[in-house]
């Protein structure tokens, strides 16, 4: 083992160990804790369905297909709930947090087999550190299981970059296509559009083009793409619908066409979520925080590295032939750093240019980013930039420990003047210890102490970095934003919904306009609640001798598009709920209760 080997392998176990306890931490402590919240309830409550009709091909909410995403993500989170005996808001999370530690894995694996160890872990930590990596694999949805099998099916591609075969090509189109079954196509699109700068410029096309190759190939694809059908296959629904085509609307209810809606209309013509094409500029950033700065720093200094490089392949008398072969043999001195460049460029243009855009579908690039940036920070030269950033956030992060040293007088002067507000004790107590870990670090930095190099496996500031960013990070999402959980409402006015209906049917539930899958989930009845649009519907309903009518406060009043719930009620009803969702002292204006719900007890009323 040469000296460097040495200096490399030299405090990894202790290292490794200690990231992988910090993942597991990170994205699994208090992962319940929190109530359903945007879209977790579509997910929560397809799996109920799913469970309670045995249908688990055919994705419902309150009995209406639901086919927004593919089956595997709700199958995962079935899975854990057998291994359970229990569906609820940590059962839906915890396939996220697996998928996140997936991510990770495949990151680290890249950075190790690219560079070495010790950038493979850099990035790894990077990205558990990354805000919008432990936001999402901390939320009940399919975006960090996209995120996990883009990343494997990198990772696997350079595991086997040198040596194609039929194993190879089969296990990638597998991790693609599976991948695609849990959010959709780009599982498939991405892995391939960003191995493809590696293979044109390093050669390796004439492998792939070997006749054996292309066979492999051509089966290993046509066995993914079986793969990815098979689930529709198995849906007796799916098979009826697909023998009986007619129109669009009729096979709007089928898989395959949600397919065709969600993974290629979209990308060329938004059906929602059009938003501007520069959205991603600045959500991408922030996605990245707190790493964001050293990114951009050295994403510019390897795009003038690239620059350099194109323009020295073009002296000293310009040929497009000559060029390119210069290019391609020269590739080599840098070809890592480059590619990992032109990854990250290439999904960023994919999200870029479909037309439907929202901030968070561009989280598969998040674990290039970490790649890119751990690259920078420790295998180019120290320059002023680097210097200066790192200097700022070591100087950011102690101004933070220091002052988690008086939130406990902060929390008391916030409920003398908002009360009843305060946060669980156990979140008064951790918030100046993590201060007080955090200059800890910064202590044993400024006295060159080496258990720094054993515990992350760098150099001491940047080791003393990561240990703060994960305690900052970790602090933040398994204690600091559940501090508001018992105040929010929902979740009670549910339950309470519940106890206050449970002599009702579950069709004499109406809800107006539609359902909310929260707390149709926390409801947790046996058959689809009823809807009610029309005066004939809420005629039929008011002669109901035992019912329930649930709405919104901000369909109470007609609005202008004539949608209000007192149109269609006696007057003596008006504003006489008999159950109503707690509005907190800080929500007095009208605003803040839009979306807080009301029912009534309906017994036989005319609207006569």
């Amino acid at each position: 083992m040469t000296e460097y080997e040495k200096r490399e392998s030299d405090g990894l176990p202790v290292a490794e160990i200690l990231f992988w306890a910090v993942a597991v931490i990170i994205l699994f402590w208090g992962l319940g804790d929190r109530h359903l919240w945007g879209s977790e309830g579509r997910w929560a409550e397809i799996c109920r369905e799913m469970l309670l009709t045995r249908n688990y091909f055919h994705p419902q909410i309150n009995g209406e297909t639901y086919f927004d995403k593919p089956l595997l993500s709700y199958w995962a989170i079935l899975a854990v709930s057998w291994v359970t005996g229990c569906l609820n808001e940590w059962v839906a999370r915890v396939p996220s947090a697996i998928a996140g530690l997936v991510a990770l894995w495949g990151t680290v694996s890249i950075g190790k087999r690219l560079w070495n160890h010790r950038t493979g872990y850099l990035a790894g930590w990077i990205m558990l550190t990354a805000y919008g990596f432990i936001f999402w694999s901390r939320v009940a949805s399919a975006d960090m299981w996209n995120v996990a099998f883009i990343v494997a099916a990198v990772a696997w591609y350079w595991r086997f970059a040198n040596k194609p075969n039929f194993f190879f090509y089969l296990v990638f189109y597998l991790i693609c296509f599976i991948g695609s079954n849990m959010k959709g196509l780009p599982a498939l699109i991405i892995p391939i559009a960003v191995i493809m700068p590696d293979i044109l410029t390093g050669k390796r096309w004439e492998q792939h083009l070997k006749p054996l190759n292309i066979i492999f190939n051509v089966i290993a694809f046509a066995i993914g793409v079986a793969v990815y059908l098979f689930p529709f296959y198995l849906d007796p629904k799916e098979v009826e619908q697909l023998s009986t085509l007619t129109t669009i609307e009729a096979n709007k209810q089928s898989g395959l066409y949600m397919i065709f809606q969600e993974n290629i209309q979209r990308f060329f013509k938004a059906l929602d979520h059009q938003n501007p094409f520069y959205i991603y500029i600045y959500k991408m950033p922030a996605l990245f925080l707190p790493w964001s700065p050293l990114l951009l720093v050295g994403f510019i200094y390897t795009l003038v590295k690239f620059w350099d490089f194109t323009v020295r392949c073009a002296k000293p008398k310009f040929n497009l032939l000559g060029f390119i072969g210069k290019f391609l043999k020269d590739w080599d001195e840098a070809r890592y750093r480059y590619w990992i460049f032109a990854a990250v460029i290439i999904i960023f243009t994919i999200f870029t240019l479909s037309s439907s855009r929202r901030g968070y579908y561009i989280i598969p690039i998040l674990p290039f980013a970490a790649l890119l940036t751990a690259d920078y920070l420790r295998n180019q030269p120290v320059d002023i930039f680097k210097s200066l950033i790192l200097a700022i956030m070591e100087l950011a992060l102690l101004i933070f420990a220091a002052a988690t040293l008086f939130t406990p007088f902060v929390w008391v002067a916030i409920y003398h003047f908002l009360p009843p507000f305060f946060p669980p004790i156990l979140t008064v107590v951790i918030t100046p210890l993590l201060g007080v870990l955090i200059i800890i670090l910064w202590l044993m930095r400024r006295a060159d102490s080496p258990l720094l190099n054993h515990l992350a496996g760098f150099d001491k500031t940047v080791s003393a970095i990561v240990l703060s960013m994960a305690l900052l990070m970790g602090g933040l999402f398994c204690f600091h934003l559940n501090i508001g959980e018992k105040y929010r409402t929902e979740k009670p006015f549910a339950l309470a919904l519940k106890e206050f209906g449970k002599d009702v049917k579950p069709e004499n539930f109406y809800f107006y306009l539609k359902t909310p899958d929260k707390a149709i989930f926390y409801l947790g009845l046996t058959k689809p609640v009823s809807i009610v649009k029309s005066e004939e519907d809420f005629q039929k309903m008011l002669k109901s001798k035992n019912a329930v009518l649930i709405t919104w406060r901000k369909f109470l009043e007609t609005d202008k598009y004539g949608r209000g719930v007192y149109q269609y009620l006696p007057k003596e009803m008006h504003g006489k709920f008999n159950l109503r969702e707690k509005i907190q002292p800080w929500e007095k204006k009208k605003k803040h209760q839009r979306d807080k719900l009301v029912v009534w007890k309906i017994q036989g009323v005319s609207l006569d």
